[in-house]
């Protein structure tokens, strides 16, 4: 959950701009969109958080990694600013032993991996929706079924019936 954080905090508001630019583009509206078009918008929207995201996740996989020292470290300051350390530490080692581009090791595959992850989650959360769309919502169920009930009690021409509720005599 909090491992994923900085990469769905960019995703989502790409993946709304990519659907509202498709829909523009097309000349639909929004909600007229085909799932399968919003699907790629989703995928599209994940690789892209996820490239942008990598050296934040390169950083923090290796301090997991070094778990043993961080902890050692960090036990003994327990402050946000001994982790803040570790993690400049870290990053200016990745930049001194491999340069910019060590800091986009694996973006390749990670991005595959999220836009696949962005094509499965974002297009059936838009099937979903497309589905219960045109569902009665929970209030108009109630409303029918009280309208049924007093169409019960007091019968179809409106005069009341004899008995309670819906077993008339």
């Amino acid at each position: 959950a909090m491992r994923d954080v900085a990469q769905s905090s960019f995703q989502f508001p790409v993946y709304e701009c990519l659907r509202l630019g498709t829909a523009t583009w097309m000349s639909l509206d929004l909600n007229q969109l085909p799932t399968t078009t919003s699907a790629l918008c989703g995928s599209v929207s994940g690789m892209i958080s996820a490239v942008v995201t990598t050296p934040l996740d390169l950083v923090k996989t290796r301090l997991n990694l070094r778990a043993s020292e961080v902890t050692t470290v960090a036990g003994r300051t327990a402050s946000q600013r001994a982790s803040c350390a570790l993690m400049a530490s870290e990053a200016r080692e990745i930049y001194r032993t491999q340069g910019v581009s060590g800091f986009f090791k694996g973006a390749g595959l990670r991005g595959m991996w999220m836009g696949l992850g962005g094509f499965i989650f974002l297009g059936s959360f838009e099937f979903a929706k497309d589905q219960l769309k045109d569902r009665p919502t929970v209030q108009d169920v109630c409303v029918q079924f009280s309208q049924g009930a007093q169409l019960a009690h007091n019968g179809a021409d409106g005069s009341a019936t004899q008995g309670s509720g819906y077993f008339t005599t």
